[in-house]
This record gives C-alpha cells, structure tokens and sequence, in this order.
C-alpha cells in the first residue's frame, strides 16, 4: 500500500512539472514581440510622432490595430479613438519686447540672455505691473507656510526662486511647485503673473538651454476642464547671472538670496520698486489629436 502511494505521489510531482513546463511563457518570444513594438513606434518614419502629424497618425493607427488583434474591445461610439481639440501656440519674438520701468526710465531686458517670456493661449498681449519678491513663493496649507502671507501682492506679478525650504520634504515641495498648484494658490491670492529665477543651487539645466526651448510650441488642451487653475496674463524666467537687475534699488541684492539659499536660510520677502512691462507676440493654430481607448472585454 505505501508503495502504490509512493508510486501515486511520483506520479503526481512528474505530471505537475510537466504542466508547469507547459504553463511556462515563453519569454524570448515575447520579448521579440515587444521589442518588435518599440521598433515600430520608435521608427525614424514616424518623425518623433508629434501629436497631430501624420508620423503620430501612423502610431495611432498601429496601437488600434494591436487592440483589435488582441480582442480589446472599443470602449465607446468612436472606436478606439477620443478626438480632441489642441490650440497650438509659439513665440513670435520678433514682436515681443520686455522692460523694467524704474523712477522713470525704461530698462530693456534682453530675451534669450537677460529672460525668456513663456507663452500661453491665454497671455495678455501688453502687461505693465508692479512686483513683489515672494521667497519660493509657496502656499502649502497642510504645513501652515505661506510665502504669500501679509504681502500686497494683487494684481501683481511674483517673483521667486525655485525651490523650497530645507525642511520641507522633497515630496511636499515639488507637488506646490507644479505649475497648476502655484497658479491655483496665485490666482487665489490675486497674481497677475509670475517671474521665475531657477535657484542655481539646484539646477540641472544649464541657462542656454532654457533660453533655447522658448522657441518650441505649445500645446494646451481647447477644453481643459473646470477644475483649472487660469494661466498668468505674463510669464517670464530669469537668468539667475542676470537677476540683480530685478533687485536695484530695493535695499535688497539678488546675493543677498543666494546666501540664504546657501546657508538654508529663510528668504525675505519685499516689494521691488519697478514695474514690469511686457508686450507679447505669438502665432497660433490648432490640431486634432485623440486618445486610443479599449476597454478589457476579451473575444
């Protein structure tokens, strides 16, 4: 009897192995077929796949052909496809001009070496405001810190330093510098529009390739939704190497910032006595680009 029970449980372990090696995937196949995707979708023939140009068609198309393959079925009335309305906008810096008007007199601001102005399909063409030095310029309720505290800062346009307190967690700090998380607490606070001075204690990127992204498009969704914060009426980086021209004249100097960054001080927080004035010119279009959706309901 125990030997047929031993027999039995042989039998069992050689069978079970033998199902398991049949279960097995094969993994050098699939790894061929998802390489074979990248190939594809990464192909200089597809020119970068940039949303709206024949190249991200062509991948469009080849991802709805996959689902399809597989037996993902559409998940609506349009197929595998979500249409949606972009507006295209880009500098034209030919028409734009930056100053800073001080007792008097009109400072011009080089764009490309002095700052860059960013562009929105929402920007004001013409914007002349005062400013206001708001340290990080973060609002992070959950911490009771506000930057913005006790300044005169409506309808005027903040200038800050990247970055955020040493204490501050690093999770915290970059979830209030998102664009949409400081243009809420901006827009909250009456801000018009905003002066960023990357904090040169931190940057990974160099100047002169900031200043050379100003010429790439942008593209914003026609639609973006209710819960949006509204973009500035002026959006404007500064050098760092050139940003003591924001401080002349405030009994404050742009080293002075420095220093506290250095020795992970608190930053002061002042009005700046200059107004700054900007004229924007820009080009604009528009695309249609969708989403690929599937829902997973297998043949």
């Amino acid at each position: 009897m125990k030997r047929r029970q031993r027999v039995l449980a042989t039998l069992l372990l050689v069978f079970a192995g033998a199902f398991a090696r049949a279960q097995t995937p094969d993994w050098d196949a699939l790894g061929k077929r998802w390489w074979s995707h990248v190939q594809f979708l990464a192909d200089d023939a597809l020119e970068g796949r940039d949303t709206g140009s024949p190249g991200f068609e062509k991948a469009a198309d080849y991802m709805a052909a996959q689902f399809r393959a597989a037996g993902l079925q559409p998940a609506g009335v349009d197929g595998y496809r979500q249409p949606m309305d972009f507006d295209v906008v880009r500098i034209d810096e030919s028409s734009c001009s930056l100053e800073l008007l001080r007792d008097g007199k009109a400072e011009p601001v080089k764009l490309g070496d002095d700052a860059t102005l960013d562009v929105n399909s929402h920007a004001a063409e013409n914007v002349e405001a005062t400013a206001v030095f708001v340290g990080y310029g973060l609002t992070v309720p959950e911490l009771h810190y506000d930057d913005l505290a006790g300044l005169d800062v409506k309808g005027k346009i903040a200038v800050f330093v990247t970055g955020g307190p040493a204490d501050m967690s690093g999770p915290i700090k970059a979830h209030y510098q998102s664009g949409e998380e400081r243009r809420r607490a901006f827009a909250k606070a009456g801000i018009i529009g905003a002066i960023s001075i990357p904090n040169p204690r931190s940057a990974e990127v160099p100047w002169s390739r900031m200043a050379a992204s100003r010429f790439q498009q942008r593209m914003e969704l026609r639609d973006p939704g209710h819960d949006v914060p509204p973009p500035y009426q002026v959006t404007i980086q500064f050098n760092p190497a050139r940003a003591e021209m924001l401080f002349s004249g405030s009994g404050h100097a742009f080293q002075e910032i420095l220093e506290a960054l250095n020795a992970d001080k608190p930053l002061q927080h002042f009005p700046l006595p200059l107004k700054i004035r900007s004229h924007l010119g820009m080009t604009r279009s528009g695309v249609k680009s969708e989403k690929r959706r599937g829902c997973f309901s297998w043949q």
